[in-house]
C-alpha cells in the first residue's frame, strides 16, 4: 500500500534532545510544565543553540496527565519567553510524542514552521508524596472547573458492567491471546515476558534519566512476592507500567537550512522519516481479535513503507512497553523474533512511563544512540489507550529526499473490525473462551474473572465467570491452557451475564 505524499519544502531535522529526571529529595518539587521548560532549555543547549528557544514558533506539550491547568501549553510558552503561531496541548496517548514529532515535522516540510518544540513532563511521584502528607504541592492552581480524568471514561458501560475498566483488565485479553497465538503456554509467556523486562532493566540501569536503575534477573520479575504483588493475571507489578515517576523530555525540530545558520555540527542531525498511525474502535469488544492489533500493524507498516526499510534494516527499536502483550505484538507484526532487543530507552516499568510522555524519552535516547553511531536507523512505536491508538516512525542519520505524509485516511481504512455480532443480552446456551482477564487486589486474592467468549456462530460475548477455587485454577494454572474452554451460562448474583467452566 503507498499512500503518502511527498513534501517538497525544507528538510526537517531533530537539533536538540532534552531529559529531566526530579528525584524525590527535591522540595519544593517543580511543577510538570516548569519540568518540560527545563527539559526545552536543555535540548537548545544539546544543539549548542541555547537561545533557538525564543525562535520557537510551533510548540506541542504531550498532554499533562497528573496536573490540571488553564493553559498548560501556553504557560510553557511563556516561560520560555516564545510567541508561536501553533501552540497546543495534544489529546490523552501514549502514542501522542510519536504523533506530534510526525506533525512538527510536516509543518516544518510544509513551510508552515521553521523551529518546532515537542515537550513533556509529569511529576505524579511528587503530587502523590504530598498528598500522603495530607497536602498539595506549591504548584499553579488548578482551574474551578477541572474535571479529573477517570479510567472510566474510556470504556463503554457494557465493558464496565463486566468488570474491564482499567488498563490492567483490559490489557491481560490481549497477553493471553497473543501469547496462544504465538504458540506460548502461560509459563512460557510468563518467562519471556521476565526475559524481556530484564533487558529493559539492564538499559535503565545504565540510562542517568531512568527512574529505577538497577538491573533486575528475570527470576526476580516473574516471581509473584510482597514487592511484587499479583496486579491482573498474568502481570505481577514489575511487569507493569510505573507512573508513580516526575520526567520530562523535549524535542527540537528545525530545517537544514536554519540548523546550518544556528551553528548546529551536522554529526548531532537526525532525520525523521514519516510517521503513520492508526486507531483500534474504541469499543474493546468490537475489534477484530484479540491476538494481534490491526492498528498497531497498519501503523508499524506505515512507518516502514515511508522509510523505504524492511524489518530486518533496523538497527534500534524502541516499542512501547506498559504490558508485555504491546512489544509482543509489534514484534510479530515486524517478523522479528521474540528475543529481539525491544527497547533503547529502558521501558515503562524501569525507566518509568510519565503519563503520556515516555515515547518523547524514547525520541531522545534514540538519537543519542545513532549520533553515537550504534545504528544508522531506528523504529518508534507508540500506542495509547487500551490498546486503541498506535503511531510509529523510523529515524535515521540521513535525510529523505522529501518529508513524506502519510495518508491516514487509507490507513485508516486498512483497520478490519468484527464483523459477527456483540451479544448484549444474557449470556448464551454455550460457547468457548476467546480470552480473559482475572483482576487481584493488594492482598493477592482474585476477584471475580471476566470472559470474552464466543458462541459457536461466532458472535461474541462478555459474561463474568462464576466464582470457584477450580475455575481460578484453570485460568491461572502456569500449564493449563483456558482458550478455546467450553462455558455454559449460568444464573449469578447479580443482573450482570455470568458464566461456568464445562
Amino acid at each position: 500500500m503507498t499512500a503518502w505524499e511527498p513534501l517538497h519544502g525544507p528538510t526537517p531535522v531533530i537539533v536538540g534532545v532534552g531529559e529531566v529526571v526530579q528525584r524525590p529529595d527535591v522540595d519544593p518539587p517543580a511543577h510538570p510544565v516548569a519540568l518540560a521548560a527545563l527539559a526545552a532549555r536543555r535540548a537548545a543547549e544539546d544543539a549548542g543553540a541555547p537561545t533557538s528557544c525564543g525562535e520557537i514558533d510551533s510548540l506541542d506539550l504531550v498532554n499533562v496527565m497528573g496536573w490540571a491547568y488553564e493553559d498548560p501549553a501556553g504557560l510553557l510558552a511563556e516561560e520560555l519567553d516564545c510567541r508561536p503561531a501553533h501552540v497546543a496541548q495534544s489529546a490523552i496517548g501514549g502514542h501522542q510524542p510519536v504523533r506530534l514529532l510526525d506533525q512538527a515535522a510536516a509543518r516544518i516540510a510544509s513551510g508552515a514552521s521553521s523551529v518546532a518544540l515537542v515537550a513533556g513532563a509529569e511529576a505524579m511521584a511528587s503530587l502523590a508524596s504530598s498528598m500522603r502528607g495530607g497536602t498539595m504541592p506549591p504548584w499553579p492552581p488548578p482551574p474551578v472547573d477541572a474535571v479529573p480524568v477517570e479510567a472510566r471514561d474510556f470504556v463503554t458501560d457494557h465493558m464496565a458492567a463486566h468488570g474491564l475498566v482499567m488498563p490492567t483488565d483490559v490489557y491481560p485479553l490481549y497477553e493471553q491471546a497473543s501469547r496462544h497465538d504465538a504458540g506460548q503456554t502461560q509459563a512460557e509467556a510468563r518467562r519471556w515476558a521476565a526475559s524481556t523486562w530484564a533487558a529493559a532493566s539492564e538499559v535503565a540501569a545504565q540510562n542517568p534519566t531512568a527512574w529505577l536503575q538497577r538491573a533486575r534477573m528475570a527470576d526476580e520479575l516473574a516471581e509473584v512476592s510482597p514487592s511484587n504483588r499479583m496486579v491482573s493475571w498474568p502481570y505481577p507489578k514489575l511487569l507493569t507500567a510505573n507512573l508513580g515517576v516526575d520526567q520530562a523530555a523535549a524535542v527540537l525540530l528545525t530545517s537544514t537550512e536554519v540548523a546550518r545558520r544556528m551553528g548546529v555540527p551536522e554529526e548531532r542531525w537526525v532525520f525523521p522519516w514519516g510517521g503513520a498511525g492508526a486507531s483500534e474502535p474504541d469499543d474493546v469488544l468490537a475489534r477484530d481479535g484479540f491476538s494481534s492489533t490491526a492498528a498497531g500493524s497498519a501503523a508499524l507498516e506505515g512507518a516502514l513503507e515511508l522509510a523505504e526499510a524492511a524489518p530486518e534494516d533496523l538497527d534500534l527499536l524502541e516499542l512501547y512497553s506498559c504490558f508485555p502483550c504491546v512489544p509482543r505484538m509489534a514484534l510479530r507484526a515486524l517478523g522479528l523474533p521474540l528475543d529481539h532487543a525491544t527497547t533503547v530507552t529502558g521501558g515503562l516499568t524501569f525507566f518509568g512511563g510519565p503519563g503520556n510522555d515516555y515515547m518523547l524519552h524514547a525520541v531522545a535516547a534514540m538519537v543519542a544512540r545513532l549520533r553515537a553511531g550504534d545504528g544508522e536507523q531506528g523504529l518508534l512505536y507508540g500506542q495509547g489507550g487500551h490498546v486503541t491508538s498506535h503511531h510509529a516512525m523510523v529515524l535515521r542519520r540521513l535525510p529523505a529526499d522529501r518529508y513524506r505524509v502519510d495518508d491516514a485516511v487509507a490507513r485508516q481504512a486498512s483497520v478490519p473490525v468484527f464483523e459477527r455480532t456483540l451479544l448484549h443480552g444474557s449470556a448464551p446456551a454455550d460457547g468457548h473462551v476467546e480470552t480473559f482477564a482475572v483482576p487481584y487486589d493488594r492482598e493477592g486474592q482474585a476477584g471475580p474473572a471476566t470472559v470474552v467468549g464466543r458462541t459457536p456462530a461466532g458472535d461474541r460475548f462478555v459474561a463474568m465467570l462464576e466464582t470457584t477455587d477450580d475455575a481460578l485454577g484453570v485460568l491461572t494454572h502456569p500449564d493449563a491452557e483456558p482458550l478455546g474452554r467450553p462455558v455454559g451460562s449460568v444464573a449469578g448474583p447479580d443482573d450482570r451475564r455470568w458464566v461456568r467452566l464445562a
